[in-house]
């Protein structure tokens, strides 16, 4: 084979084989031949030649679009934190009539092709709802995605590898150090506990088990809320059978989330 930016002529029977640059020689049928495009390189000679390397017939071939495989381009995805723990997100539009695929691994995924088929098997989503969470991810190990854009036949349109990091995963609040200690005052209890510096305490006293927020939420407000609690002072409001849920929560300047602990009251830890 030749491939060449050219055409190339037809040779003669007993013509010496082509030699040089974009030649090869063998060529294995079926083989992939490298170095093309539909738009420059798009020209091939295929020649037959006998053992003495003498062309026996030959065809041209001026290649197209159609004929060659041709990395999926690039599809414009970018990740987001997801709602729930240990989750991302991604949004982009896609194709009237296309849809997503996304495939989650712990290895880099290879770009595919044009007209691949859309993966299957473990880590896979079909269909990917734009901005859904994507589960199963972490910064170290599982943060390799693959956001596929297929078409109906659920073969490639357009690719995009995302490779996570920390700041693109919801990711829930690590423990706070913090214990209860009974009170001053009577039916109250108090939290000591170091903060991050610029970061203050804020606490939610509930009859209710309070959920583990995610680093970055905003802290809580309403009801049972103190922003912000003084390490030390006198909780009130709370008791060993009903209100003795406490969320003690680490925030920054923001009122965000930075940490976390959930404390279940006993009497011992109440005046």
């Amino acid at each position: 084979t030749k491939v060449s930016s050219t055409l190339i002529p037809t040779p003669n029977v007993g013509d010496a084989a082509p030699t040089g640059a974009g030649v090869t020689n063998p060529y294995t049928a079926g083989a992939d031949i490298t170095g093309v495009d539909a738009t420059t390189n798009k020209y091939i000679g295929i020649y037959e030649v006998d053992s003495n390397n003498k062309v026996v017939s030959f065809k041209l071939i001026i290649l197209t679009a159609g004929d060659i495989k041709v990395p999926a381009p690039t599809l414009p995805a970018s990740p987001l934190p997801g709602t729930g723990p240990n989750t991302t997100k991604v949004t982009t539009p896609v194709e009237a009539g296309n849809h997503l695929v996304t495939k989650v691994s712990s290895t880099l995924i290879p770009t595919p092709n044009v007209g691949d088929a859309a993966p299957t098997g473990a880590g896979v989503t079909n269909p990917y709802t734009p901005g859904a969470d994507i589960t199963g991810v972490d910064a170290t190990t599982n943060r390799y995605i693959g956001i596929y854009e297929v078409d109906s036949n659920n073969k490639v349109v357009s690719f995009k590898l995302i490779i996570l990091t920390a700041g693109d995963i919801k990711v829930p609040a690590p423990p706070l150090p913090a214990s209860p200690l009974p009170g001053t005052n009577p039916n109250t209890t108090k939290v000591t506990t170091p903060v991050g510096a610029g970061n203050h305490l804020v606490t939610k006293v509930s009859s209710t088990l309070i959920p583990t927020p995610n680093v970055g939420d905003a802290a809580p407000t309403g009801a049972g809320v103190t922003n912000p609690y003084t390490p030390g002072a006198d909780i009130t409001g709370v008791d060993a059978t009903t209100n003795r849920y406490i969320g003690i929560y680490e925030v920054d300047s923001n009122n965000k989330v930075v940490s976390f602990k959930l404390i279940i009251l006993t009497a011992g830890d109440i005046k």
